[in-house]
């Protein structure tokens, strides 16, 4: 979920010394523990001293779940946060979503819209 009073994207950007900026999801997988995970992004951009520096190519991002949180340094603010795509979680999604607490009821009414298949 968004910070409360986060910040800006460029914000977010501006404190991060090296990493990346990921923008749209292409493809992703997860094991059925949902620790190890893999996913591409539709445009990938290197991020060096606060600076978008230059569009990548090829980029696959791995690593597992609980180091990927554990590194997470912030959240965007509700002005830019985007919940996007669907709770769709690949093979088992009636499975993991009962196991979050969602009722038959609740996935039924997930399936109507659309949101899940």
């Amino acid at each position: 979920m968004p910070a409360p009073d986060g910040p800006s994207t460029e914000d977010l950007i501006g404190r991060v010394e090296r990493g990346l900026y990921v923008v749209g999801d292409k493809s992703w997988s997860i094991d059925m523990q949902r620790f190890n995970f893999q996913f591409t992004g539709q445009r990938f951009y290197r991020i060096e001293d606060g600076k978008l520096a230059g569009m990548l190519r090829d980029v696959a991002y791995q690593g597992n779940t609980v180091d990927f949180w554990n590194a997470c340094d912030g959240l965007c603010g509700r002005e830019e946060y985007f919940l996007g795509g669907s709770p769709e979680c690949g093979q088992h999604t009636e499975e993991i979503l009962l196991e979050l607490g969602f009722d038959w009821e609740a996935i039924g009414g997930l399936k109507e819209r659309g949101a899940i298949p």
